[in-house]
């Protein structure tokens, strides 16, 4: 998982807590699927989002 300029490995049951504005990513690098939850506060307006990130 990448935060910023930090980037640390994550298994089941790690929490991130992401900062405001922080650039993020994560990746897959097992031989398992990726499963994760992602929640935001405030919530954002999903239709103002820019490609690639915007839901289809």
């Amino acid at each position: 998982m990448r935060v910023a300029d930090e980037q640390e490995p994550v298994e089941a049951g790690d929490l991130v807590f992401i900062p405001p504005k922080s650039g993020h990513a994560i990746r897959n690098v097992g031989d398992e699927p990726l499963v994760y939850v992602s929640a935001t506060s405030p919530p954002f307006d999903r239709d103002a989002l820019e490609r690639p990130f915007r839901y289809v």
